[in-house]
């Protein structure tokens, strides 16, 4: 699972590339350079790479189960 997440963040990449600091709907010609669905890479990451997802309600107690895929390493968290 881990390596088919990493396989579709190609848009995401371009756009860090491209200099952007916010999430565009689109790529070049025009664009919106904020929109929220965009960043579900976030979310993603930390519930699919790093397995992070709610055991019980508001996170009372979690479940953390990574999918690395390919990667040999991750670091991340989530506030309390």
């Amino acid at each position: 699972m881990g390596d088919e997440y990493l396989q579709l963040l190609a848009p995401w990449r371009q756009m860090v590339a491209s200099g952007l600091t916010t999430w565009a709907e689109n790529p070049e010609p025009t664009r919106s350079d904020s929109h929220a669905w965009s960043a579900h890479p976030n979310f993603d990451f930390l519930t699919i790479v790093a397995g992070i997802r709610p055991k019980t309600p508001g996170f009372a107690a979690v479940t953390i189960e990574p999918h690395l895929g390919s990667l040999k390493h991750v670091a991340s968290s989530m506030p309390a």
